[in-house]
């Protein structure tokens, strides 16, 4: 099944700052019937300015051109996946003089745009700062954090490894954080892989892998209290590291990978355990699978489970029934580029996928960057050092070089799947989605600040330097406003040609 993509009008708000939450409500929710109406209007006139920038490459024609102004009116019912059926030739240029006049003075152009039913909102992130970006040159955060759902506050959580005694096991450590200042830490007894925990009201489920040996893997559930007191802990069946847990009406949903066999004899199933808040097992089923794959996010979609899975060629959704049997496979798209799907967060009756968008990298961006690499092996091979400073219209344009490979966009979908909304922010990699105490949604998303090589000669790596924005929505999907937090990541990404 390939979901139903509906082309929608690109909304070009690259100048959208952002406004306060008051403001923005304001602005998307009036509170009578009379704002209600005036909002409608401002919303429809929004729509035929910004497509006016779509379409400036088709509408420069004289108005008195009646065959070039029908041709371009046709063009954009076409775009739009609109039918002409039942509109006369002078219909059809009437709707289409008011979207591109913006004067609305013909009945049925209302009736032509609420059939467009994607809005699609391009959001613009400040540029970095010459001092903060002093900063990302001496980052080197090698140990893994992951911030809370809450933007405010400042709360985070973090894991980290320690080993006190020479020859004992390595064990992990899940420590709270309000700012800087530590406020507990807990010790877990298994050294954990792929670590991930979820933040409710009932307590902190903390998801892992362990191995007693080379061989010997399986999944581990955990459940703390919110003093970090261990509740509960429990192993469930996955000896592969990729697995995510969600919580929803007071249940326990793990969704995890394992595998049989040896060779070509190896099967794959997907493992679905559902457990009470109390840690009693309700349900678990596997389901078979002939190829690798991946557990990378999870939700809900009406009844059915919906697991985004990924393995080395294909990325793709699937939904599954309670009884493990998959009912879908869902491949998504837009305009002929595909989505990775890293998020995906049931909210408000709406399905929220976060998404991240890599275009096809070109002959000409793998040239490029090998020139660059390759100018700067030779200058560290002529230091005889493996890290040395580059001119600054070096970084500048490996920064342009990657800024334009990636971009972010949150999908929000209804209860069909059919995406109805989109909000993209390029020069970005997508992360998590949460809900924030007070009930609002969050989204988190990198901005790709700078780029550095990596001195290997036989490799193409480059060090990526990120900073972390949270956008915060309104309970009804639009943007009221966005943080940006203190910390930064670094991010090493290997090239393919």
């Amino acid at each position: 099944m390939r979901i139903n993509w509906k082309k929608g009008l690109q909304k070009d708000i690259d100048s959208f700052q952002l406004p306060d939450k008051e403001k923005m409500l304001s602005f998307y929710q009036p509170d009578t019937a009379h704002k209600k109406a005036k909002m409608q209007w401002k919303k429809a006139l929004a729509v035929c300015s910004c497509f006016l920038i779509i379409i400036v490459g088709i509408s420069g024609f004289a108005i008195n051109a009646e065959a070039r102004e029908y041709k371009a009116a046709v063009q954009f019912f076409e775009e739009n996946d609109l039918s002409t059926e039942g509109f006369t030739r002078s219909e059809i240029k009437k709707i289409y003089k008011d979207i591109d006049m913006g004067v609305f003075s013909y009945e049925k152009t209302i009736e032509i745009l609420n059939k467009i039913s994607v809005e699609m909102y391009s959001v613009e992130l400040e540029s970095q700062d010459t001092e903060s970006l002093e900063k990302l040159w001496s980052l080197r955060n090698f140990y893994m954090e992951y911030k809370n759902g809450n933007a405010e506050n400042g709360m985070k959580f973090k894991f980290t490894v320690s080993d006190e005694t020479i020859g004992s096991s390595y064990k992990t450590n899940f420590e709270k954080y309000e700012g800087n200042k530590l406020v507990w830490s807990t010790t877990l007894e298994h050294a954990l892989t792929d670590e991930n925990y979820i933040v409710s009201d009932t307590g902190i489920v903390i998801t892992g892998t362990a191995a007693e040996n080379d061989s010997d893997w399986s999944g581990i559930i955990i459940l703390l209290d919110t003093s970090g007191s261990l509740k509960w802990e429990k192993e469930f069946k996955a000896n592969s590291s990729y697995h995510k847990a969600i919580i929803s009406n007071d249940n326990i949903y793990v969704f995890g990978n394992s595998y049989e066999g040896e060779g070509s004899d190896r099967k794959w199933n997907l493992c679905i355990n559902k457990y009470d808040i109390d840690g009693n097992l309700i349900s678990a089923t596997e389901t078979v699978r002939e190829n690798s794959f991946r557990v990378k996010a999870a939700g809900f979609i009406n009844d059915l489970y919906l697991v985004k899975i990924t393995s080395s060629d294909n990325d793709q959704l699937i939904t599954v029934s309670p009884q493990g049997e998959i009912q879908q496979e869902i491949k998504y798209s837009l305009d002929g580029k595909a989505y990775t799907v890293k998020d995906i967060l049931n909210y408000n009756g709406k399905v929220y996928l976060s998404t991240v968008l890599l275009n096809e990298a070109t002959e000409d961006f793998y040239k490029e960057f090998t020139e660059l690499k390759k100018k700067y092996d030779e200058e560290c091979q002529r230091s005889g050092k493996d890290e040395i400073d580059m001119p600054q219209e070096y970084y500048d344009r490996l920064l342009d070089l990657f800024t334009n490979q990636y971009s972010s966009a949150l999908l929000v979908c209804d209860s069909e799947m059919v995406i109805t909304k989109v909000f993209s922010v390029e020069g970005t990699v997508c992360g998590e989605l949460a809900v924030s105490d007070d009930g609002g949604l969050l989204w988190i998303i990198h901005r790709i600040d700078a780029v550095k090589p990596q001195y290997l000669l036989s490799s193409c790596m480059a060090n990526i330097y990120l900073t972390e924005f949270t956008f915060r929505m309104d309970p009804s999907g639009y943007l009221i406003d966005k943080s940006e937090d203190e910390n930064h990541v670094q991010w090493d990404q290997w090239l393919y040609q």
